[in-house]
């Protein structure tokens, strides 16, 4: 299992130094302290859990939480059970989205149920910028907020990116 703090903390109340630190600097959330140690919880009893690797959670109007690739399904768990066991205890919709290293379906996923109509790449004198053009008929029901989708975006690709409805 591969989660944002060590093995010891999963299982410790209280944080090591090191794990301590990553938080003071916010490297890592108190969110993702809490979804770890549940997820650690749930693989006593659910042992597909036992090899996942969470990423980063990320706190919005839901969770979305990022895996490691191939570990969505696990997450999601059989008939949404792990999806489902999450949302109870923090009170708030779960997406899971696998890391992937290609733009476009890690944005496509993000994004998902909207679809993304095209991405197109800026140039200008400050430097690229990706811009990611979704329908507006999808403007109002977007599950994941446009801020987000941008941050998201941004510190997984490190690239600057900007949302367009069209």
């Amino acid at each position: 299992m591969e989660m944002p703090i060590c093995e010891t903390c999963l299982s410790s109340e209280t944080l090591c130094n090191a794990c301590k630190n990553k938080l003071d600097l916010n490297e890592i959330t108190q969110t993702e302290i809490d979804v770890s140690k549940f997820v650690n919880e749930l693989s006593g009893s659910i042992k597909s859990l036992q090899d996942v690797k969470i990423e980063k959670v990320i706190d919005s109007n839901i969770f979305i939480i990022i895996s490691g690739k191939g570990d969505g399904a696990k997450l999601v768990g059989k008939g949404g059970s792990v999806v489902k066991a999450l949302a109870k205890k923090f009170g708030k919709g779960i997406k899971i989205i696998e890391n992937i290293n290609e733009f476009r379906p890690f944005i496509e996923s993000l994004v998902s149920p909207a679809v993304v109509n095209g991405i197109n790449t800026i140039y200008s004198q400050n430097g690229e910028k990706l811009k990611i053009r979704i329908p507006s008929s999808f403007k109002s029901n977007m599950v994941v907020s446009i801020e987000d989708v941008i941050n998201i975006s941004e510190s997984m690709f490190d690239k600057k990116v900007e949302v367009v409805f069209d």
